[in-house]
């Protein structure tokens, strides 16, 4: 198993806004809010960035839903959400673990209630159907569950019996196209800064400041150390047209960034139509995370409601560890089907 590298957040993230460590023998990421907190700090590091801002963001819109959403985010700052220390916390949309990581993880947050009494302490990306010995030890340490987003899973592990009709009309378009498809295990500079500014257009320009705005290093660092892959579709004279960054754990694969050429119409569809054929060759569990819900839904996704566990300070923060209760019982009753109808 290939390990993390290491190296400072703020030279792999423009608006890291935390700082990073690894601790124990499985080195498990834990990364801590820094004090200010930053202008558009990345949501993977802020939960009030995660649960607040971006919210308010994305109903923009809509004047007083978005300032009903800031005004949460202002109450959660004077909780002192913003002193967060997030456990299994590597710099990515969605950490996936396995069975002996997920057991450090518990581990690792016992000994850290001791050590943070005045932080919240939080495990992102949780499922119950993978992570649920993990989340019933979290909840005996005083941990709430609250529902953070829905994710959509491609399972591929066996034969498809069905293939939706979207995605054969992309992997039509993908073989009728002029475009190289190729997986790498290096990148060079030139590549890296392909991968950056096609990643930036979408994500952080068109999208939201609030999504980690990655560097050229971070894209060199996580291919050359053998942590990820690269899937590229380039064009004759070898410029990327689009990209996947494709991390795996075991039998289940991620993609941690990617990218394209907007000006070229068909392109996410032809790049989508790639992943998916390596991810059905290898018989993976495709975790396409979050967003774009009714281009996967209409792909065949499943679509899944993932949590994030939260623990409030156990040193006096009396009122904040029964708001978190309250939310808690609130959200027990929110669903899957619930955020796709607001639009998820």
């Amino acid at each position: 198993m290939t390990h993390w590298p290491d190296a400072q957040l703020s030279s792999w993230i423009g608006n890291a806004g935390a700082e990073i460590e690894r601790l124990g023998v499985a080195r498990i990421a834990v990364t801590r809010t820094q004090t200010p907190r930053i202008k558009f700090a990345t949501y993977i590091h802020s939960l009030r960035s995660a649960w607040f801002d971006y919210a308010a963001h994305e109903l923009a819109d809509r004047q007083f839903l978005a300032m009903s959403m800031r005004t949460m985010g202002w109450l959660a700052k004077q909780l002192g959400l913003d002193q967060v220390v997030l456990v299994g916390n590597d710099p990515i949309s969605t950490n996936i673990w396995d069975a002996s990581t997920q057991l450090h993880i518990a581990q690792l947050c016992r000994l850290l209630l001791g050590q943070c009494p005045q932080q919240y302490i939080g495990v992102r990306n949780l499922v119950p159907k993978y992570h649920a010995e993990l989340m019933d030890a979290l909840s005996a340490m005083g941990f709430y569950r609250l529902p953070a987003r829905v994710i959509y899973e491609f399972d591929c592990r066996s034969a498809l019996k069905n293939r939706a009709s979207h995605l054969q009309r992309d992997r039509t378009l993908l073989r009728k196209c002029a475009l190289e498809v190729s997986i790498q295990t290096t990148l060079n500079v030139y590549q890296a800064r392909q991968l950056c500014a096609l990643y930036r257009s979408i994500y952080v320009e068109k999208h939201s400041a609030l999504n980690p705005q990655y560097t050229e290093q971070f894209f060199m660092d996580m291919v050359n150390s053998g942590l990820m892959q690269c899937l590229l579709l380039q064009d004759v004279n070898g410029v990327v047209m689009a990209f996947a960054l494709m991390y795996q754990v075991e039998s289940t694969l991620t993609v941690p960034a990617l990218g394209y050429e907007v000006l070229v119409k068909g392109l996410y569809r032809m790049l989508f139509a790639a992943i998916m054929n390596h991810v059905e060759s290898h018989q993976l569990l495709l975790n396409y995370s979050s967003g774009a819900g009714d281009f996967k839904r209409k792909r065949g996704a499943q679509a899944v409601l993932e949590y994030t566990m939260l623990r409030a300070p156990s040193q006096n923060n009396r009122i904040s560890r029964l708001i978190l209760s309250s939310v808690a019982q609130y959200a027990h009753r929110v669903s899957s089907a619930n955020l796709i109808a607001l639009g998820a």
